[in-house]
C-alpha cells in the first residue's frame, strides 16, 4: 500500500491511519524509488478485502472507486493497471474504459494476463456499452491462447471478427478510441481475408469520422499510431511505397504521446524494411536503429515487430 495512497484516502490529518497500519505488526516498510509502501502478506490482504466486501460491499465498492481514481493521477504502467484493477472492482466503469482507452495497449503488452482477468470481470451488459474495450476483451483471450508459429493469425482473425461486428452493427455510435481500435481490426481483417484494396477503401471512409471526433488532449497517441500502421501495411501490401512511406510517419508522428513501446518499433522495422526494398540503405540503416532503440524481448509483440526487421538486415546483407 503506498503511503501517499493512505494519506489520501485516510482522514486521521496527522498519519494515525498509518501509525495503526504499523503497529499491527503485519505490515513491512520497502521502498521503490522515492515511494515508501506498507507491504502486508498476501493472505492478510485477501482476508481483509474478502471480509471488508462482505460486510459492506457498498463501502468496499466506494473504497475501489476511491483508489482507481488515485492510482489513474499517478504515472508509471503498474499504477495504470491497478488503477483499472480497482475501477472494476468498483463498478466504475467510465473511469475503467478511459483507463483502458489511453493505456490499454501499454499495460498489457507487458501484462496480458492481468488485464485479461480484469476486462473478464466486467459484465456483459456493461461492455456492450463500449465497443472497443469489448473487442479487446476477445483479443485478450486470444492472445492468451495464441503463439508465434502462425504469426498469430489466430488473434488477429478474432480481432477482426470481432471488430466486424461492432462495424457492421453501426459504426457510427462508436466514441473515438472505440472507432480507432475497431476500425484497425477490421482493415487489419480485410486484409487478412486477400483484399488489401477493400482495407485502404474503408480507412479512408472510417478517417473523416476520426478526424471529426478528435479533440486536443485525446491521449489516444497508441491507438492513432497503431491505425496509421496498419493503413500504411496496406499501402506497402497494394505496391504504394510513397503511400506507405507517407502513413508509416504519420504513425511515427504519435510516439511522442506513446507508451505502448511496440507501435513505434513496428514503424521503425516498417520503414527500415521498405527502404531496404528500394535500395536506399542509408534511409533503412537509420530505421534499423531506431528499431533496436526498443526492448520488447519477452512480449507478446516481440516476434511479430522484428520480422520486419530482420527482412530488411537481410536485405542490406545480399
Amino acid at each position: 500500500i503506498d503511503l501517499d495512497l493512505i494519506r489520501a484516502l485516510g482522514e486521521e490529518g496527522d498519519d494515525g491511519l498509518i501509525r495503526r497500519i504499523e503497529a499491527s505488526g503485519l505490515a513491512e516498510r520497502r521502498y521503490r524509488g522515492d515511494r515508501v509502501l506498507l507491504v502486508l502478506p498476501a493472505l492478510v490482504r485477501e482476508v481483509f478485502s474478502e471480509t471488508f466486501t462482505h460486510r459492506d460491499p457498498a463501502a468496499a465498492s466506494a473504497l475501489h472507486r476511491r483508489v482507481a481514481q488515485w492510482y489513474a493521477e499517478q504515472p508509471g504502467r503498474d499504477a495504470q493497471l491497478i488503477a483499472l484493477e480497482h475501477a472494476v472492482a468498483g463498478h466504475d466503469w467510465v473511469l475503467a474504459h478511459r483507463i483502458w482507452a489511453v493505456s490499454g495497449s501499454w499495460i498489457s503488452l507487458w501484462e496480458l494476463d492481468r488485464c485479461r482477468f480484469a476486462l473478464a470481470a466486467i459484465p456483459e451488459d456493461v461492455m456492450m456499452r463500449y465497443p472497443g474495450m469489448h473487442v479487446a476483451r476477445f483479443v485478450m483471450d486470444a492472445l492468451a491462447r495464441d503463439n508465434d508459429t502462425d504469426a498469430r493469425n489466430a488473434t488477429v482473425r478474432t480481432f477482426f471478427e470481432a471488430s466486424s461486428r461492432e462495424v457492421d452493427a453501426d459504426q457510427d455510435r462508436l466514441p473515438l478510441a472505440g472507432l480507432l481500435y475497431v476500425g484497425t481490426g477490421h482493415l487489419m481483417g480485410l486484409r487478412l481475408n486477400g483484399d488489401p484494396e477493400a482495407a485502404a477503401e474503408f480507412a479512408n471512409q472510417i478517417e473523416p469520422r476520426i478526424a471529426e471526433l478528435t479533440t486536443t488532449g485525446h491521449g489516444l497517441h497508441d491507438r492513432f499510431g497503431t491505425f496509421y500502421l496498419q493503413r500504411a501495411i496496406t499501402q506497402t501490401m497494394l505496391d504504394r511505397d510513397e503511400n506507405a512511406i507517407r502513413f508509416y510517419h504519420r504513425a511515427w508522428e504519435c510516439r511522442t504521446g506513446s507508451r505502448a513501446e511496440y507501435v513505434p518499433a513496428a514503424v521503425a522495422a516498417n520503414l527500415a524494411m521498405t527502404y531496404a526494398l528500394r535500395g536506399q540503405a542509408r534511409q533503412a540503416e537509420l530505421w534499423l536503429s531506431r528499431f533496436q532503440s526498443y526492448e520488447l524481448s519477452g512480449t507478446w509483440a516481440e516476434y511479430l515487430v522484428s520480422v520486419p526487421a530482420r527482412i530488411a538486415t537481410g536485405l542490406m546483407r545480399v
